[in-house]
């Protein structure tokens, strides 16, 4: 009987997991509609889900935030950017995914520019690149698809982030 309870248990938890990642998807499809509201009903539902089993959906909960704060950003929603992009960083620096942080930041760069908090911004940004660059030496990419797939995407948040640098040194350069 409690064998039978325990696999009960473990097949719930699974399918809460597909759940939450159903969830996760909706956000995202109606993001992409530019349906922000459903977007945000949708992420805030899968992150539900991935806090109540948060030792092992920690990773996909730091995606929920990341990409909820995103969604904040684009619907100009900046203060509630800023606090779902801190729930984002402090999850994610309990994890061991580098280029998923240096896009927290990236990310968290982004808000601070658009309130006009450039000197923060900056500082971001040059936090991801700290993390991209080493990340794209030769020696230290992975065979693992993932990860290259991953790095790749990285390289042209490094160009955004190079251009993103060189906008905000204008407009520091314009302030003073």
């Amino acid at each position: 009987e409690l064998y039978t309870s325990l696999e009960e248990e473990e097949r719930y938890e699974e399918d809460e997991y597909e759940i939450a990642n159903a969830y996760n998807n909706l956000a995202i499809g109606y993001e992409l509609m530019e349906d922000y509201g459903r977007a945000i009903e949708y992420y805030l539902q899968s992150i539900a889900i991935n806090e109540e089993y948060i030792d092992v959906r920690r990773s996909y909960l730091a995606d929920n935030y990341n990409n909820l704060a995103d969604l904040y950003r684009k619907n100009e929603q900046l203060n509630v950017a800023i606090a779902t992009i801190q729930q984002a960083l402090v999850t994610e620096k309990q994890l061991n995914r580098p280029i998923s942080l240096a896009n927290i930041y990236y990310n968290r760069g982004e808000i601070f520019f658009e309130q006009g908090e450039y000197e923060k911004a900056l500082t971001d940004y040059q936090k991801a690149l700290r993390i991209y660059v080493p990340a794209f030496q030769e020696n230290n990419l992975s065979t693992n698809p993932n990860t290259n797939a991953a790095l790749k995407g990285g390289r042209l948040f490094l160009v955004d982030i190079m251009a993103d640098n060189a906008a905000i040194m204008h407009y520091i350069g314009l302030q003073k």
